[in-house]
């Protein structure tokens, strides 16, 4: 069964045809990564890793290198520097597909 978007004005005129997912803002959060090897974990209930879940970083004119797995229930969030030797702070959107 396929799924998608149609709208049209008040004259009938179609004016959006999309069959992509929309998403949404699931939250903003804040989060202190921790120093190499370490994690910081954020519980989001009925998460699961069934891909339609995605992250944003806020990282902008930074050159972090953040990776970020989802699981159940959870995602966890890891600097990927082996040299960054203290924690930093950083703004997540959490968007659902």
């Amino acid at each position: 069964m396929a799924y998608g978007l149609q709208i049209w004005d008040a004259a009938g005129k179609l004016l959006l045809d999309i069959e992509d997912r929309i998403s949404r803002i699931h939250g903003i959060y804040s989060v202190t990564i921790p120093a190499y090897p370490t994690e910081a974990t954020i519980y989001i209930p009925g998460m699961v890793n069934d891909g339609t879940w995605a992250v944003a970083f806020d990282i902008a004119g930074d050159n972090r290198e953040i990776g970020y797995r989802i699981d159940t229930g959870y995602i966890a969030l890891f600097n990927q520097q082996t040299y960054v030797s203290s924690p930093y702070t950083i703004s997540i959107t959490l968007l659902k597909y």
